[in-house]
């Protein structure tokens, strides 16, 4: 599953309790789970996987916003966010990292298959410019992606097939 406002416990969202949760990696909460923040914030890698393979994560761009879950169990934590601070009384003096970290990739075997959850969503609302990420620009239909972003995207789906 990929975040969203439609998606866990967002706007329209109602998978808490139901088949689609229990095969996800989280838990959805028992209220609206959209978090956003104009400060934006960090992708933290927590672990290697196959599916963060060659990308710079130590450089991840920012995200804007996600939905807010409990990971289970048996979840593998690949990345999560920390909220960007200001830092500052009357003006900004700096930025710092919050404490609170949320999963923001998780994934899990389920039977013979694989689960996975992201967070944040895939489209430019709360992914911000993660879908710019890398150096050159890859063209699919009338869109515009990063090279990092679409690899990402790519070995994402190759992990949940088995490719």
């Amino acid at each position: 599953m990929i975040g969203g406002w439609w998606s866990f416990t967002g706007s329209k969202g109602d998978y808490r309790g139901t088949a689609v949760e229990e095969v996800l990696p989280v838990n959805c909460l028992p209220e609206d789970d959209r978090i956003n923040d104009s400060n934006g914030f960090k992708v933290i890698k927590k672990k290697e996987h196959p599916i963060l393979e060659g990308l710079p994560w130590n450089d991840a761009p920012t995200i804007c916003g996600y939905n807010k879950v409990n990971a289970k169990p048996e979840a593998e934590i690949l990345l999560t966010s920390r909220r960007i601070e200001s830092v500052g009384k009357d003006r900004v003096e700096g930025i710092k990292l919050a404490e609170e970290e949320n999963p923001l990739l998780a994934v899990r075997k389920y039977g013979k298959g694989r689960s996975l959850a992201f967070m944040t969503d895939a489209s430019p609302h709360w992914v911000g410019g993660m879908v710019d990420w890398g150096t050159e620009r890859v063209t699919i239909g009338d869109m515009e992606l990063g090279d990092q972003y679409v690899q990402f995207i790519s070995q994402i789906l190759k992990w949940l097939a088995k490719i």
